[in-house]
């Protein structure tokens, strides 16, 4: 099955990942992973490491990464 999204929903989600400052990465995994939903491919393991990995891109203001 080759299911895409929306190319107006693509487009929401680059603008609004750009609109909080995150990177072209976290867009880019965000439709990827609403692409998989649409497709019906994700198993919970899939969605779980998808969720993950969206997240690690995440830039959170006023976090330091030093303990």
């Amino acid at each position: 099955m080759s299911a895409q999204i929306d190319p107006a929903l693509e487009a929401a989600v680059f603008e609004a990942v750009r609109e909080a400052g995150q990177p072209d990465a976290t867009a880019r995994r965000l439709v990827g992973w609403l692409t998989e939903l649409s497709r019906g491919e994700l198993t919970v393991d899939d969605n779980e490491q998808s969720l993950s990995l969206i997240l690690s891109t995440l830039i959170v203001k006023g976090q330091s990464n030093e303990d």
